[in-house]
């Protein structure tokens, strides 16, 4: 009965590691395993253990008492696995842009001014990039704005990709309609640089299909690093937007440093 036992946990404990996602957050795959264990324990006991004198009736007991516990473990993590996906997916809402997937708008409100004051009192280097995809409106003008979202989501996505290659604290912000903000948080000069450069090159090369067609696509990048003069983001954005302008003026497809 002993070596039967044994088998039989080694049968669960393999089912168990192998479908460890799916048993856990399932009520009835949870409770069913869990039934099986109870079953194997209790009917394959011997009659007389520590001196007590298995019947029938005492097996059924303990087997009952060891499914309530499963049924209520199992339904307690499914219930808390259902609040966490909750929780997520409105902290998902809150804190992304539901189109570009990148950090919102309202998250940059709040953060910006903290990483800002946090750099001030640190003496750490905080550099701003503004970037805005070159004649937009045309493309939603022409395609339609349901192209035009999608090619905005697929800008959002190169760019997110290309700042994952580089190490260091960065932030991609969607400011509003094809405007996007990148705060870097000490990192050098010639880093932000590196950084700003690859994600335009990368952008201009791209092969970027939205709808049917595809679309090249270029960006303007103004970027600026903050100075013991701002007194709040606000300079900070105000010199990497006037930059940024400055790009547009010069034909688009540029960045100013």
């Amino acid at each position: 009965q002993y070596t039967v036992s044994l088998i039989l946990l080694a049968i669960a404990v393999v089912v168990i590691w192998r479908y460890r996602d799916d048993i856990r957050y399932n009520p009835a795959r949870h409770i069913g395993l869990f039934a099986y264990l109870g079953v194997v324990f209790w009917t394959l006991l011997p009659d007389e253990s520590l001196g007590v004198q298995l019947s029938l009736g005492l097996r059924l007991e303990g087997l009952i008492m060891y499914v309530a516990m499963a049924c209520a473990t199992g339904i307690f993590m499914h219930n808390r696995h259902v609040e966490d996906q909750r929780n997520r997916a409105n902290a998902q809402l809150a804190h992304y842009d539901a189109l570009t997937d990148t950090l919102s708008a309202s998250l940059y409100q709040t953060t910006a001014p903290r990483v800002f004051d946090t750099a001030r009192t640190q003496a750490k280097q905080l550099t701003m990039a503004v970037i805005d995809i070159d004649h937009f409106k045309q493309v939603n003008d022409h395609y339609g704005h349901l192209t035009g979202d999608e090619l905005l989501s697929g800008v959002a996505k190169v760019m997110s990709d290309t700042l994952s290659k580089y190490s260091g604290k960065h932030s991609l912000y969607r400011a509003g309609g094809e405007e996007f903000n990148i705060l870097f948080e000490n990192l050098s000069d010639s880093l932000v640089e590196i950084v700003v450069t690859d994600i335009w090159q990368t952008v201009r090369t791209a092969k970027l299909e939205a709808g049917r067609f595809e679309i090249p696509t270029t960006i303007s990048i103004g970027v600026a690093k903050m100075m013991t003069t701002d007194e709040s983001v606000d300079d900070l954005y105000a010199r990497a937007d006037e930059n940024l302008y400055q790009s547009k003026h010069n034909g688009r497809d540029a960045i100013t440093i």
